[in-house]
C-alpha cells in the first residue's frame, strides 16, 4: 500500500517495481472489498478514493481485470455508476464503505499493490 497519489498508470507502474512484482489490487468479491475498506482506514487513518486494476477497454461500461483478463462479474458501485463512458479507470471509495466509481486514469490516487500467492 502507498498514499502517494499517482495516476494509474504509474500506480500500475509503481507496483511492478515491487519485488517480487505486484499489480494494482483487483476486488473479487464483498469480503475482499470489506478488507480493503479496513485495511485502507486502519493502515492510512484517512478515507480516500484507491485505484482498482480494472480498465473500461472498448467504452461499453464493462470492465476487465487487467492482471487477470477477465471481465469484472463483482462489483459494488456507487448509484449511478458507472456513469460515463470516458471514465475509463475505477476507484474504490472508503469514504463510502468501499463504493466503487469511474473516474479518469489520469486523476491522482493512491494505490494497494497485490500479489499472487
Amino acid at each position: 500500500m502507498d498514499s502517494t497519489p499517482r495516476t494509474f498508470n504509474d500506480s500500475r507502474t509503481f507496483c511492478a517495481s515491487k519485488s517480487p512484482s505486484a499489480y494494482v489490487i483487483e476486488v473479487n468479491s464483498a469480503a475482499e472489498n470489506g478488507w480493503l475498506v479496513n485495511l485502507t482506514s486502519t493502515q492510512c487513518h484517512a478515507a480516500k478514493e484507491y485505484w482498482l486494476n480494472a480498465y473500461n477497454i472498448n467504452n461499453t461500461k464493462l470492465f476487465t481485470w487487467l492482471e487477470s483478463n477477465a471481465t469484472a462479474v463483482y462489483n459494488n458501485w456507487e448509484n449511478g455508476e458507472p456513469s460515463h463512458e470516458a471514465e475509463t479507470c475505477i476507484v474504490s471509495d472508503t469514504m463510502y464503505g468501499g463504493e466503487w466509481a469511474d473516474i479518469t486514469c489520469t486523476y491522482l490516487r493512491p494505490v494497494v499493490c497485490e500479489k499472487n500467492s
